[in-house]
């Protein structure tokens, strides 16, 4: 009699190859929900922009998608860490890393160019009056260049 093969248990099976790597999802899963629990709710943005990639017993790694986030979470490591340490893997955690990967993050998705907001015939004169007054030839050109757009 033939069993069914649930690929489940093959993936989740510490005999196989997979068997660690579904163990090491599982705990950055786990990490980015103890994270969301973390972090004040007024704060709860955060994480659309960052997330968990590492953590050992006394250290914990972040990734956020710009400087600005990560400058961020580097204002709130101290509440991170004292609400961590209500977990008994992370009682001993002393230091949060954060990390800046562009482009990793819910952020980078909906971030677009915005247009170009044409230049009026008023301001384009006055750059070409400006242009007139200026010794500096470089400038002059650049100054009238612009204009011309």
């Amino acid at each position: 009699m033939k069993t069914a093969f649930h690929s489940k248990h093959y993936i989740h099976s510490a005999n196989t190859t997979l068997g660690p790597l579904a163990a090491r999802l599982a705990g950055i899963q786990r990490w980015n929900l103890l994270l969301a629990e973390a972090l004040p709710k007024e704060h709860s943005l955060i994480l659309s922009h960052c997330h968990a990639v590492h953590a050992d017993p006394t250290s914990l790694t972040l990734v956020a998608d710009s400087p600005h986030w990560a400058t961020r979470l580097r204002f709130l490591t101290p509440t991170i860490i004292e609400n961590f340490r209500k977990y008994p893997e992370f009682a001993a955690l002393k230091s949060i890393h954060c990390k800046i990967a562009p482009g990793t993050g819910q952020g980078a998705l909906r971030r677009s160019k915005k247009p170009k907001m044409p230049l009026s015939h008023q301001n384009a004169e006055l750059m070409l009056m400006t242009a007139e007054t200026i010794r500096h030839d470089r400038l002059k050109k650049i100054l009238q260049r612009m204009a011309k757009k």
